[in-house]
């Protein structure tokens, strides 16, 4: 997915939510569905989408004793996001942990 993209669903409040949350700790869909007060089908929906554009990932829960099935935890892939005013131009700024560029995107574009 390219930068625009990623850029555009950071801006999506729902999104930006999912991200915020993960970013403070790994979380399973249903709980990311309980804290915004989505339906589960929304969430999962969101969370395909993030994944897809590699914004989070998807991670095993620890062994949890009497479940049959591990619940998959999600956990924000940002290391940075910000935008920035430079050289005369509005810029959002997204650094992701695994990778070592940042990717830049002209902001007037999303207009």
């Amino acid at each position: 997915m390219d930068t625009f993209n990623k850029i555009k669903m950071i801006f999506d409040e729902q999104t930006a939510t999912i991200l915020e949350l993960t970013a403070q700790e790994p979380m399973t869909a249903s709980q990311i569905g309980r804290r915004l007060n989505i339906p589960h089908s929304v969430c999962y929906r969101k969370l395909k989408m993030l994944i897809d554009a590699q914004l989070i990932s998807e991670i095993s829960s620890p062994d949890q004793p009497f479940r049959c099935v591990k619940a998959k935890r999600y956990a924000c892939n940002i290391d940075k996001a910000y935008v920035a005013l430079e050289s005369g131009e509005l810029r959002c700024v997204l650094k992701l942990r695994n990778e070592n560029r940042l990717q830049t995107f002209r902001l007037n574009r999303l207009a």
